[in-house]
């Protein structure tokens, strides 16, 4: 068993190893399990160049889930990823903060939440 002082270290470790064994194809077919990895380790993450890849996982993961209908999913994709943004990036990757906050505005409204679109 992993401690639990080393849970979110490995939980982290484990989605960078996804990822970077796999291919484009293969990263979209486990796209899902790399993300919640990553996301159960995002504490963790303090450069920002790791932290803007997330977001652009998290990106994909949300639209892949939206895609599906799967919008609460969706919901928790997008957030992770914008919660992993600072107000720096809007000007470094001002594309991946529009499309985040859009797409998530989008699944918030399928699901009703309209105080969250704000």
């Amino acid at each position: 068993l992993i401690q639990d002082s080393d849970r979110e270290g490995f939980h982290l470790h484990l989605g960078y190893i996804l990822q970077d064994l796999s291919s484009a194809e293969e990263l979209d077919d486990i796209l899902f399990i790399v993300v919640d990895q990553l996301q159960r380790g995002a504490s963790l993450m303090k450069d920002r160049h790791e932290k803007v890849n997330f977001a652009k996982l998290c990106l994909m993961a949300g639209k892949k889930a939206y895609a599906i209908s799967a919008f609460l999913a969706a919901s928790v994709y997008l957030k992770a990823g914008i919660n992993s943004l600072v107000d720096e990036d809007w000007e470094m990757h001002r594309e991946l903060c529009l499309n985040l906050y859009s797409t998530c505005s989008e699944t918030e409204y399928v699901l009703q939440d309209y105080d969250a679109m704000q």
